[in-house]
């Protein structure tokens, strides 16, 4: 068993797991977040592959051939869940694609964006042997937002789920990984705050903070999702973790190929969860 991280399950697949324990959101007058609101009308970008090596994640093109995109979300939840599929646009060849985005969503497909959605506590749920803390909650600026991730997907000689992806480091050159979602809102909302979790596993404490900085203007909004990792301090028995969603634009126009399309999409109500 090796000790516990809060990593993003990637594995280029984009599986997201439910994240517990911490403090619960509270609704309170607006902040204000460091960009303004932006809605787009579409997405597009060019589908690359993971051709990762023993050296690091490395992307390389697309080889599916030309085919389709579509953009899907997943309505209710647990045994009733649904997927639709709300639009679709042509892929090309060499994994060029624009989708266009609906004007608006039915509101019985949404999700209530209240403080419960983006409680970090309730996506960390402790699991056998490792010991989960959280504190802080993050201050939204109405409780009538309703909204949905979209999970963008290809069908060609290859299909899958795709999402922007780019890999870089941050101020203090940790590596980082940042992750674009693609959300809808029927209302104005901001989020901002910060949540800190602790994990403790066979001796080795994880902190890890997850950062809010979302100001969403009612429509589709693209959001960044970026995890750096300061890694095992030189003393032993410590590793961090930071999370930071902020919105207004993807990381990248390059969208990474998972061959799974079952996964839960990137978004503010699935995080990076602790895992051993």
């Amino acid at each position: 068993m090796t000790a516990p991280k809060l990593t993003l399950l990637l594995g280029c697949a984009l599986l997201l797991a439910s994240c517990g324990g911490g403090g619960t959101p509270a609704v309170q007058p607006p902040l204000q977040p460091s960009q303004p609101a932006v809605t787009v009308s579409s997405v597009s970008g060019v589908v690359v592959e993971n051709a990762s090596t023993d050296a690091g994640i490395v992307t390389g093109p697309w080889s599916g051939g030309a085919g389709s995109v579509s953009g899907e979300v997943t309505v209710g939840s647990g045994t009733t869940a649904t997927t639709e599929t709300l639009t679709t646009a042509d892929l090309a060849a060499d994994g060029q694609f624009t989708l266009p985005l609906p004007a608006s969503v039915d509101g019985a497909k949404l999700h209530a964006f209240t403080g419960s959605y983006f409680d970090v506590g309730a996506q960390y749920p402790a699991d056998s042997g490792t010991s989960t803390a959280c504190t802080g909650a993050p201050t939204l600026s109405s409780s009538a937002a309703h909204g949905i991730t979209l999970a963008v997907k290809v069908k060609a000689a290859k299909a899958g789920t795709i999402a922007p992806l780019a890999l870089g480091s941050d101020a203090s050159g940790a590596p980082s990984i940042q992750i674009g979602s693609v959300v809808y809102v029927d209302a104005p909302l901001t989020v901002v705050g910060t949540v800190t979790c602790t994990s403790t596993y066979a001796g080795l404490q994880v902190r890890g903070t997850v950062t809010y900085d979302l100001n969403l203007a009612s429509g589709w909004n693209q959001l960044t999702i970026k995890e750096s990792s300061g890694g095992v301090s030189s003393s032993g028995g410590t590793s961090t973790q930071d999370i930071v969603l902020s919105s207004g634009a993807l990381p990248t126009n390059q969208w990474m190929f998972s061959p799974y399309t079952a996964v839960t999409p990137v978004g503010p109500g699935s995080l990076p969860r602790p895992a051993r």
